[in-house]
């Protein structure tokens, strides 16, 4: 679930912004703005995950498979 909160405004759902996610797979998002249900959305699923994350640097992303999936990624 890709989940974007920002400005009292929040968006859940499927979709990703990229091609396969909008035209091949047609995944969809909601938004809302109603402030109980933004606020909902931010304990039960954004701050959860913000605890459980941890930090990384971009040296971390830059590996052989990190590369090879970026080129077919960018194929679809």
């Amino acid at each position: 679930m890709m989940v974007m909160i920002c400005d009292g405004w929040a968006t859940a759902g499927s979709a990703d912004l990229d091609v396969l996610s909008m035209r091949i797979n047609r995944e969809l998002n909601i938004a809302f703005s109603d402030k109980a249900e933004v606020e909902r959305l931010l304990e039960t699923v954004f701050r959860p995950d913000v605890a459980n994350s941890r930090r990384i640097r971009i040296a971390e992303t830059r590996t052989p498979k990190a590369d090879l999936a970026e080129i077919l990624a960018n194929q679809l």
